[in-house]
């Protein structure tokens, strides 16, 4: 980007909103909060200012901040409906369902035929388990516009639930009706969910029909950079030796309460974490960015104050979701990038690993629609090449921090459910309780890609699921292979 923001600039209040919004585009969400808040610097009293502010922080799952600049924006101007409808999903993504029913109640009693307020009541409804009723709200949102596609997505997830296939093959049928209507991004996002739930109906030709169509879609004209992306990944394992972790050992901040869940995605990390969520003395952070976003820019030239201030930025940001509990679980699969750095800055943080058979572990990425930048998982030549990336990056951490890192495989977990609950529970330094065993049960509300996984008893029918369209995964496996024949 040619047009850099300097704080004190002398544009006019348009042109910072213009280059805000291609730092935002460009994704540099770090540029375009700042100029927000020169914007706001100069005129406090600017709702729209506050109102992307409040944007940029909901997109990095900073859902409380969000919650707050959305308020400042009502208060200047509580005629605008758009803040009370994002402040209405942000209340979902906070799981305060309550609040969100009630704010979007308030906007259908002046506009019925609100389609935003329509889909964020029902979302709401699903989260707090009213399946039955949400499905009213998510129908008259596509009736009154057809190609809004998450509606269609969020009733497919409803009807699965609830075992009303009927229904859903109908749904089904209609969203193959609407496609060829849709944007190319709407387009991708229906084939996937076709693509999900045929496989779920067992008709795997036309599953993996739609995957393929969907990934392509999803795609687009990107250009993917697997070796920049390697190199990347290769130098974090050169910085993080044995040497540099003895010399700055005692760095960090000595606080047990978080538990990171790390691997590559779809490899049983939800899973794991919705067995912990049970447990009394542990709450469920989900997906959470902070780590993540800041060890990116970790400063290696003073590593003494960088580990500190992460540390303490992360435990800060955190304090909020883990509330009152003793435990936080972390399970933002990337995580596993910086591995070494959170025992450096957290030394007493449990960190578990989750692992699955590779081709389960990939096939299932490529079958799922990700948000974000996961540009690696969209052709199955280069799904394979990114695995074994993660798979050497993995073996680094062993190397440099042997049993630091709790090994667990989706598989044994699946076969012998009490035996790995007891392991991940001594591990974390947490007593025996019956209530993991039973995680299905669980009212605790699921937004990942796992979500109409975790809310079903232990199954087997995920073990092996690739070799159902064993004859479209030969890029995949050879990939893979190749990997493996490295290592020799």
């Amino acid at each position: 980007m040619a047009d850099f923001f300097m704080p004190g600039s002398q544009k006019s209040e348009n042109e910072l909103f213009a280059l805000a919004e291609q730092h935002r585009r460009a994704g540099h969400p770090v540029q375009a909060r700042n100029i927000y808040r020169e914007i706001l610097g100069q005129n406090p009293g600017n709702d729209r200012a506050w109102g992307l502010l409040a944007g940029l922080f909901a997109n990095s799952r900073e859902y409380a901040t969000a919650e707050k600049y959305l308020l400042r924006a009502i208060g200047i101007n509580p005629d605008f409906t758009g803040y009370r409808i994002d402040l209405g999903m942000v209340y979902c993504y906070l799981h305060q369902w309550d609040k969100a029913i009630d704010i979007n109640h308030k906007i259908l009693q002046k506009d019925r035929d609100n389609v935003f307020a329509l889909f964020n009541m029902g979302y709401a409804l699903r989260g707090k388990g009213d399946l039955d009723k949400s499905i009213d709200y998510f129908e008259r949102v596509y009736g009154l516009r057809p190609n809004f596609v998450d509606a269609y997505v969020t009733l497919c997830s409803v009807f699965y639930r609830l075992k009303m296939i009927d229904r859903l093959t109908a749904l089904m049928k209609k969203m193959e009706t609407v496609i060829h209507s849709l944007n190319s991004v709407e387009q991708g996002v229906v084939c996937f969910t076709l693509g999900r739930y045929y496989d779920h109906l067992d008709e795997y030709d036309k599953a993996f029909s739609y995957l393929e169509k969907a990934n392509a879609l999803k795609l687009g004209g990107a250009r993917y950079d697997l070796d920049r992306d390697a190199a990347f990944i290769r130098q974090i394992a050169d910085n993080v030796t044995p040497e540099f972790l003895d010399t700055y050992n005692g760095c960090g901040i000595r606080d047990s309460s978080p538990i990171f869940i790390i691997g590559m995605p779809r490899s049983g990390t939800s899973l794991i974490e919705q067995i912990l969520s049970c447990h009394p003395e542990v709450n469920a952070g989900g997906e959470l960015q902070y780590f993540y976003g800041w060890a990116s820019s970790f400063d290696y030239s003073s590593v003494s104050d960088s580990c500190e201030k992460l540390a303490k930025n992360y435990l800060n940001a955190a304090a909020p979701v883990k509330k009152d509990s003793k435990y936080l679980t972390d399970k933002l699969p990337h995580n596993f990038l910086y591995a070494g750095l959170i025992h450096l800055c957290l030394p007493s943080a449990k960190i578990i690993h989750c692992t699955r058979d590779p081709m389960d572990t990939c096939f299932s990425c490529y079958k799922q629609d990700f948000s974000g930048s996961h540009y690696y998982v969209y052709d199955m030549l280069t799904l394979g090449r990114y695995y074994n990336v993660y798979r050497e990056h993995m073996r680094h951490w062993h190397e440099v921090m042997p049993g630091r890192l709790l090994d667990v495989k989706y598989e044994d977990v699946v076969d012998n459910l009490k035996k790995e609950v007891a392991r991940i529970l001594e591990y974390c330094g947490l007593p025996w309780s019956d209530d993991c065993l039973n995680f299905h049960g669980s009212s605790r509300f699921v937004d990942t890609a796992s979500r109409d996984q975790v809310v079903k008893p232990i199954y087997r029918s995920s073990v092996g699921r690739w070799k159902y369209y064993e004859k479209y995964l030969t890029p995949l496996k050879e990939a893979l292979q190749a990997g493996l024949e490295d290592e020799c």
